[in-house]
């Protein structure tokens, strides 16, 4: 049975809209990557070179590539049962993932397409997803 996925994400949440011969599903996927830079608070200290103790964006920065691999990983384990990939959304998460699902064999052939696009209401996805396998 064809089950024709398209995926809207980025870096905060997904939605993955499933067109298949039983209907239309949407799920939505929270990931738990960190966007910004969250101070403990503290005293600022007044020179602009001083050491910032606590703070090693080196270690952010790998932390927020894991919680990213992690993210990716629900999402593909989310959609194992795609016959079709269409891949959508308004940040770079949307190249991430589709690096990361051509890794799978399994998924690497299945991807159609991956496009930038604005933040949607869930109509609004549903109604591109449609609109792109109906063109394809």
């Amino acid at each position: 049975m064809e089950n024709k996925i398209g995926i809207w994400l980025d870096s905060e949440k997904s939605f993955i809209v499933s067109l298949s011969k039983n209907g239309t599903n949407i799920r939505t996927i929270e990931s738990e990557v960190e966007n910004h830079v969250r101070s403990s608070g503290g005293v600022r200290n007044v020179s602009p070179y001083s050491h910032q103790s606590g703070f090693n964006p080196r270690k952010l920065d790998e932390r927020r590539q894991q919680n990213l691999k992690e993210y990716f990983s629900e999402i593909i384990r989310d959609t194992q049962d795609a016959s079709e990939i269409f891949i959508f959304g308004p940040s770079n998460a949307k190249l991430g993932l589709e690096k990361e699902m051509k890794k799978h064999k399994g998924l690497a052939n299945k991807i159609m397409a991956v496009e930038p696009a604005d933040q949607m209401t869930e109509n609004q996805l549903v109604a591109k997803v449609k609109k792109f396998y109906n063109n394809h």
